[in-house]
């Protein structure tokens, strides 16, 4: 949903066809919208279990989830691969390869961003590269 609600106003605006490249793009970006939210049902699991709060973390456990996650991450590579090979796509593919690097982050080293709910703080200032991207481009 959220994915859908971000990309379909530029979808819209739009007036070349869709080429399977945007297709894999607009993949992309909703495959790192489900890692960021995994990651945040990851790291809120026993606040989630303490509240009877149910989740995908909850229900199928955190060895599950965590499955899912790197599963996810490696379905990211290679979706990149023929993106870093279409060279008006490159820059496109390096922000959302960057998006994903910091998600992979808060995964590798969760303590780290355990503290005072850093991965939130960092989880949504992902979703901000791209706005960054664009307004020095």
């Amino acid at each position: 949903l959220y994915t859908c609600a971000i990309l379909l106003p530029a979808l819209s605006l739009n007036q070349n066809p869709i080429s399977w490249q945007m297709v894999l793009l607009f993949f992309q970006f909703g495959m790192t919208a489900f890692i960021n939210l995994l990651l945040f049902s990851q790291m809120e699991r026993n606040n989630d279990l303490r509240d009877h709060q149910h989740s995908l973390v909850t229900q199928g456990g955190e060895k599950l989830s965590s499955r899912m996650i790197v599963f996810s991450f490696f379905i990211q590579v290679l979706v990149a691969i023929p993106l870093l090979l279409a060279v008006d796509f490159r820059s496109t593919e390096a922000v959302l390869l960057t998006m994903n690097l910091i998600l992979a982050l808060i995964c590798i080293f969760p303590s780290v961003f355990s503290k005072n709910a850093g991965y939130r703080l960092a989880g949504d200032a992902v979703f901000l590269i791209p706005v960054v991207y664009l307004s020095i481009r």
